[in-house]
């Protein structure tokens, strides 16, 4: 059954692309168009021989590195369905995720609604387990926004109707990072959200390059967005900072060890003490490393 959706996937020729591509032709509902957009010139010849794997799939190729909000919305403007839906690269959704979030659109009749899923955070492991969910939807998403206790996984948990994403202007591209918050953000203020609670998603944590886990860009994109928003926002800073800590002792670990993790808590606080009290920033380092390194 073909419904009235375009699909946009956005890529820079990660591996697991055809798993993406995949979950697309498995849905119990298909979309009326599937785009990929390549924005890596690097990796145009491996793009191109999976994606001729799916006839159904469009390809283009951006003349410039636009990154993903760039892709996105180059993707989107091809199209012409009332509905749209974003699938990263790395991720995958399971068979009724457009059927699902399609049918709560609808049932809303909202000219700019828009609906989001609960998430599965996957690890990198011989057996591709879930390793937890993703943080439960909140009911009041303002409130959760600005207090900093939500923030969207993956831009793949979406689906809204092209009325409300071009009203909002689409995916900002001066954003290196947060700019599917901001999508969100700017969703949650101009249309009627639903929120659907089963986990249709399946997030994909990796080693690979990533913008979220590269610090300069993370804190950067951050000072950024609070500019955009118009206010400080200090717990959603605080969060992010922590999770960064995480990372990056997860990182240092994996590779050199408990001592040197130890030890590079205090680099960590040089880089970020600014950013926080020194004290609550090195009380919840020690936490974070005695916890959880292991």
């Amino acid at each position: 059954m073909t419904t009235t959706i375009d699909v946009v996937i956005p890529t820079v020729g990660r591996p697991e692309l055809r798993r993406a591509l995949l979950s697309v032709n498995q849905q119990r509902i298909q979309p009326i168009s599937l785009t990929v957009v390549c924005d890596n010139d690097d990796r145009w010849s491996e793009v191109r021989a999976v994606v001729s794997e799916f006839p159904a799939a469009r390809l283009i190729r951006n003349d410039r590195r636009q990154r993903a909000s760039g892709a996105r919305n180059a993707g989107a403007s091809i199209g012409e369905a009332p509905v749209l839906a974003f699938l990263d690269d790395d991720d995958w959704w399971e068979s009724t995720f457009l059927e699902c979030m399609s049918s709560a659109v609808a049932a809303s009749q909202g000219r700019y609604a828009y609906a989001y899923c609960g998430v599965y955070q996957r690890a990198v492991d011989p057996h591709g387990m879930p390793i937890r969910n993703a943080p439960p939807i909140p009911c009041d998403l303002q409130s959760a926004f600005r207090e900093g206790s939500f923030c969207p996984p993956t831009t793949s948990c979406l689906l809204l109707n092209r009325a409300s994403f071009n009203l909002i202007g689409g995916f900002d591209e001066e954003l290196t990072n947060f700019e599917d918050w901001y999508l969100l953000y700017n969703l949650s203020q101009s249309g009627a959200v639903v929120r659907v609670p089963d986990i249709l998603v399946n997030y994909w944590q990796h080693d690979g390059a990533r913008l979220t886990t590269n610090r300069a860009h993370r804190i950067n994109a951050f000072d950024m967005l609070e500019q955009k928003v118009g206010e400080p926002m200090p717990n959603f800073r605080r969060s992010m900072l922590y999770s960064l800590v995480y990372k990056e002792q997860k990182r240092v670990l994996k590779h050199a060890g408990r001592v040197r993790s130890i030890a590079n808590l205090f680099h960590l606080w040089r880089l970020y003490h600014r950013q926080l009290s020194s004290w609550m920033w090195l009380r919840e380092s020690a936490r974070i490393a005695v916890s959880r390194a292991h």
